[in-house]
């Protein structure tokens, strides 16, 4: 998590994944880093995608002052400058009263709204806020399989705000429908599931209608060390696109986070409880009590060059009876201990795993990243060679970078993944990685490898366009059936003890699929956050099960990020 430790004086709410601000920051992590003088990445320390709104003004002053940001402000093309400005803009009630000018609207409606460019109604009482604006996404266009329109339909509104700098506090409500395209429709039909939904209903065989919430709350248990939050979201751990260790994939879970940093040195601890996989298909029994499963996470990491960050994470997902229903396991609670220790004294029946990660700054422009995944391995069966099938591990590789480009910026990001068949499962069900039937981890679960690439490009003397391509190829082994069948080790919901064997287990074992997935996207900013979009999006599948499939989407979005669906 992002937790400077002479900065977090204001606990506000954070800047969410993969959204489009969160990208701003890391195509300015590079220039930042650089421009500082080989400062290090206790600066833009992006690893666990965690950064408080509050913040970002804060070090804005602070690049100033260490003759960094305002320099590049001033000097590199245009549009570096439209997106440090639109950065504070967007968290307008968080700046300082020298700043605010840079956000305020030259025109408000009926003197009280839209006071600020980015927020629909904002209250200010001293260093208290509470700010208000609508959501809205609105897409549609045709579909080359079945004749089906492809539609989105999305309309809420986002609470968030702060008091006395002293307790952050977001709130998002969502009323949605969706009208998917046809490889997530098999997905909800086989597996009970929509991609990030909970509870939903299909609107008629081709969509899905949903509700969805989000809210937490952030404090500062010790000042400038100790940070606190509690509430529903997604959580995300990793510098990539995806995270072999946690995404934001799945739907939100309740959580409780510690960040605690002292100087180079970062420890995270996450306690939540999940549900397990729907029963059956379709939508879910409004009288059903879901089960419940729990997970502890804990990841320290410390910068041991200006240049390089390392990191290490424990992570185990557990229930405690046959239903699932029972309570958290007290042990876990315990913030500084080694939660394998703590589950083999208690019989070993726990999912436990390891994972290890890397940042590096390199050649003045990149960053390369990287993470590695080991949920069980046995050092005398790597020896023999055999491919034993506990010998279960994901590997990521990634690099980026951001280009000055004719007054524009170009960022580029290339990632490889891989994941060894039976990872992320346990011999019980209900104790896989997952949540509510969605991996908590990468989209395609195990049993596969994949290459990710993304270009975006900011024109300078245009800076309110965004042009975009992201393009996924991936291999996977799959199961025949989502249920029954032999259990190759893509289905991470199926018990592992089901396994086709105990050797000569093989990456891409079972029934091969060959997935290639392309998106173009063209997004006009007409004023803050209100974005016309343009996006053609096609995705062919071949192999086993396959399909083929193109999609054109014209609509806007004001508030919110384009749906993930590049899986």
């Amino acid at each position: 998590m992002l937790l400077f430790s002479s900065l977090a004086k204001a606990q506000t709410p954070w800047v969410e994944p993969n959204s489009w601000a969160d990208l701003m920051l890391q195509m300015n992590e590079t220039n930042a880093f650089y421009s500082a003088k080989h400062q290090g990445p206790s600066w833009f320390n992006y690893t666990n995608r965690y950064f408080l709104r509050g913040q970002i003004d804060s070090i804005f002053q602070r690049q100033q002052e260490a003759d960094t940001m305002m320099q590049i402000l001033l000097y590199i093309p245009t549009a570096a400058e439209f997106n440090g400005k639109w950065l504070l803009t967007d968290n307008a009630e968080f700046l300082s009263p020298s700043r605010r000018y840079i956000a305020e609207s030259r025109k408000p409606v009926l003197k009280g709204l839209y006071a600020y460019k980015s927020l629909f109604y904002n209250y200010r009482e001293g260093n208290s806020s509470i700010s208000l604006n609508p959501i809205l996404n609105l897409q549609a266009g045709p579909s080359s399989q079945g004749g089906h329109t492809a539609i989105q339909n999305t309309r809420g509104a986002e609470i968030r705000g702060t008091f006395g700098n002293k307790v952050g506090f977001y709130t998002r409500v969502l009323e949605n429908q969706w009208f998917a395209p046809a490889y997530t429709r098999e997905w909800g039909d086989s597996l009970g599931v929509a991609p990030g939904v909970g509870w939903w209903r299909y609107t008629d065989s081709t969509g899905f209608d949903y509700f969805s919430v989000k809210g937490y709350i952030s404090t500062s248990v010790v000042r400038n060390h100790i940070n606190a939050a509690f509430g529903h979201d997604r959580l995300f751990i990793g510098n990539g696109y995806r995270s072999l260790i946690l995404s934001d994939f799945a739907k939100e879970y309740l959580f409780l986070r510690l960040n605690t940093r002292i100087g180079p040195f970062h420890y995270q601890n996450i306690f939540a409880q999940l549900h397990n996989r729907v029963p059956s298909p379709g939508a879910l029994p409004g009288n059903t009590l879901l089960p419940k499963k729990y997970m502890a996470v804990h990841r320290a990491s410390v910068i041991i060059r200006k240049w390089l960050e390392i990191g290490a994470t424990e992570m185990i997902v557990f229930d405690r009876d046959s239903l699932g229903d029972g309570g958290f396991e007290a042990q876990y609670l315990n913030p500084v201990i080694f939660y394998r220790a703590v589950e083999s004294n208690q019989g070993s029946r726990d999912n436990a795993m390891v994972a290890l990660d890397a940042k590096a700054y390199v050649l003045k422009k990149g960053i390369l990243y990287g993470q590695l995944l080991i949920d069980e391995f046995r050092v005398s069966e790597i020896r023999a060679g055999n491919n034993w099938w506990a010998n279960k591990f994901g590997l990521q590789l990634g690099a980026k970078t951001t280009l000055n480009v004719k007054h524009g910026l170009l960022f580029l990001q290339l990632e490889r993944n891989v994941v060894k068949p039976y990872t992320y499962s346990h011999y019980r069900s209900s104790q896989d990685w997952s949540n509510y039937g969605q991996p908590l981890a990468h989209p395609l679960g195990a049993n596969f490898r994949e290459v990710f690439f993304r270009a975006v490009y900011q024109p300078g003397r245009y800076a309110r366009w965004r042009l975009a391509v992201m393009y996924v190829r991936a291999s996977k082994g799959m199961d025949s059936s989502y249920y029954g069948g032999p259990n190759y080790g893509g289905m991470i919901y199926k018990s592992n003890d089901s396994r086709i064997g105990d050797y000569n287990i093989a990456l891409l074992q079972g029934n091969k699929a060959d997935i290639s997935h392309l998106r173009f996207e063209a997004n006009y900013m007409l004023r803050h956050n209100l974005y016309l979009e343009l996006a053609y999006q096609k995705r062919s599948q071949t192999g086993f099960r396959p399909t083929d499939g193109n999609w054109l989407q014209v609509g806007f979005r004001l508030n919110t990020e384009a749906l993930n669906t590049l899986y």
